[in-house]
């Protein structure tokens, strides 16, 4: 059975509300304390049985990141991973800032994570892992539609 996951890609308009700026998370290793050389990636994990893939991403947005996860979500779509892993996206404009991973509201991110921070959308793409890149361009045109 393929693996599968669910996230969110959240996003802030830069000064020129032409390019998102997107919150990434960067993963510990498994076998350190040390961030996963393997590169950063959307906040995303594994569904609990039974449960639906959107509310998943907002369980996974949550505890990777210690932030509450966005009301209004919009579909951006599955990815495959080099590793055969589907995940599914949904995109959400943010109205605060979850900057660099500090605590909010008294919550850390999950013990996994080493680091959360904003990227530009150029500079994400260069960072993302492989399968997720193709999410920037869809968030852009979904940014270029709406905006």
């Amino acid at each position: 059975m393929p693996k599968l996951a669910a996230g969110i890609l959240l996003y802030r308009l830069q000064a020129d509300r032409a390019r998102p700026e997107v919150l990434l998370v960067r993963r510990r290793s498994a076998r350190s304390s040390r961030p996963d050389a393997s590169g950063w990636s959307i906040p995303k994990g594994k569904p609990l049985p039974r449960e639906r893939l959107i509310d998943a991403a907002r369980r996974e947005f949550e505890e990777e990141t210690a932030c509450p996860a966005p009301p209004r979500l919009v579909e951006l779509g599955e990815v495959v991973e080099p590793s055969g892993k589907r995940v599914a996206v949904w995109a959400a404009d943010a109205a605060w800032s979850a900057e660099g991973g500090e605590e909010h509201n008294g919550h850390r991110p999950a013990a996994e994570i080493a680091e959360v921070a904003w990227f530009d959308a150029r500079r994400a793409r260069e960072m993302l892992r492989t399968g997720q890149v193709p999410l920037m361009s869809r968030l852009e045109r979904l940014v270029k539609q709406c905006g």
